[in-house]
């Protein structure tokens, strides 16, 4: 199959779960291009985006601002550029009769590769809230592809306390399928409107041939103590709890 993963940055040090998404199905013989908004850090990255060279089909989509007067201005000269190359492709992106709001608010415009030549089977939103760039990538270039979307956390939480409960409508009538990494996360899709059919939980899986067994025995004073991982920011600082 030929897939197209729609990521906000690639490559980041820290979203193993991406990298290890894609490297699984490069190895079972699958074809992976990576759509992103933005350039990670190029100067730390994870061992298998040199090993399979991951920024060769990586390409960067052009930045949709929030400010919708910059977003225009910068779309003025996206559409300048894109109509040399493709003049039909360009000004179907801004066809707001057929696509609504999509079309409205630029999204087809800043989703428009005119010289993309390859189609997908599936398109793959990373984020909830990459699946307007999803939903748009599809039409542009993809309209039969399967569109998934995974939600991990922040895309049901913060987001949608900013964004408003019925941010996400528009993506379960059009979306055909939606993961989420654990049953917690999953009832609150299902809670906003996601139809309980379309969702299943998709865990992170790991590798444990990278994790050899080894015995563990409690300490003298039957203390059992766990280390954790994560990066230092507030959502996490807060969820912590110490008990003495």
């Amino acid at each position: 199959m030929k897939i197209a993963f729609i990521v906000s940055h690639f490559p980041v040090l820290s979203e193993t779960f991406i990298v290890n998404q894609i490297v699984g199905l490069m190895e079972r013989g699958h074809e992976v291009d990576i759509y992103a908004d933005y350039k990670g850090d190029l100067d730390k990255v994870h061992p298998d985006v040199e090993k399979y060279a991951l920024l060769k089909p990586t390409y960067y989509l052009p930045e949709i601002s929030e400010n919708f007067l910059a977003r225009i201005f910068n779309g003025l000269f996206i559409f300048l550029k894109n109509i040399l190359q493709n003049p039909f492709l360009t000004l179907r992106s801004l066809n707001f009769f057929k696509y609504g709001k999509s079309a409205i608010y630029l999204y087809l415009l800043y989703s428009t590769i005119p010289n993309l030549s390859k189609t997908y089977d599936i398109i793959h939103c990373q984020f909830g809230t990459l699946s307007f760039r999803g939903m748009a990538f599809r039409i542009m270039h993809s309209p039969d592809a399967k569109l998934i979307t995974t939600f991990r956390g922040y895309d049901i939480s913060s987001f949608v306390e900013t964004k408003g409960r019925d941010i996400y409508s528009e993506l379960f009538q059009t979306g055909d399928f939606f993961l989420a990494n654990c049953d917690f996360f999953k009832q609150r899709v299902i809670a906003l409107g996601c139809n309980p059919k379309n969702i299943v939980v998709h865990r992170s899986g790991l590798d444990c041939n990278k994790f050899p067994f080894a015995f563990r025995y409690p300490s003298a004073d039957g203390k059992i103590r766990i280390a954790t991982t994560g990066r230092l920011v507030e959502k996490k600082v807060l969820n912590m709890q110490f008990v003495p």
